[in-house]
């Protein structure tokens, strides 16, 4: 499988999707919640790392790892390339959208498709789909694939004589 460093995604990727959101490099304790004594408050943010934003990157690296566990099997090394890149794009899509969703959780509720959290999710989720579907399409063609071990393309399946009985019946 390709290994998430082979994808390059960087924290300055996934705060390029994200440039309202300041990304800290400390760990440390978080802002006031409520500078004007309302949770729900439009100033209200989390405070998000730099480390946390790198688990987000492994988080959406993994999914994107397992969906594309057949990647190897590409010996075409421009649709390889593709696939690099698509996976790159959506990876950063997707822990973009945990940034977002980590730095403003009152917005990150199911039922609301109208904040740009849900539009990140809706840009990996799709992006993911049409990764897989088109890696299995291309393996399923079988040209520049490498076949997997103890297969083979075309065989024959037996060795059969000819009919002994006749059919007389002529029409």
């Amino acid at each position: 499988m390709a290994l998430a460093t082979s994808w390059g995604v960087s924290v300055e990727d996934v705060s390029a999707l994200a440039p309202h959101i300041v990304i800290a490099s400390d760990p440390g304790p978080a802002p006031d919640p409520a500078p004007l004594g309302s949770p729900y408050n439009q100033t209200t943010i989390r405070k998000v790392s730099r480390s946390q934003v790198e688990a987000f990157i492994a988080d959406i690296t993994a999914q994107v790892g397992f969906r594309l566990h057949a990647r190897d099997r590409v010996t075409n090394q421009a649709y390889a390339d593709r696939l690099d890149k698509m996976a790159q794009d959506v990876i950063t899509n997707g822990a973009a959208w945990y940034l977002v969703a980590a730095a403003f959780p009152v917005k990150a509720g199911t039922n609301e498709n109208t904040n740009y959290s849900a539009e990140l999710k809706a840009r990996y989720e799709k992006g993911l789909d049409l990764l897989a579907d088109g890696l299995a399409v291309y393996i399923k063609d079988g040209v520049g694939v490498e076949p997997l071990e103890g297969t083979v393309k075309q065989a024959i399946a037996g060795n059969f004589r000819s009919v002994i009985f006749t059919d007389d019946m002529r029409f």
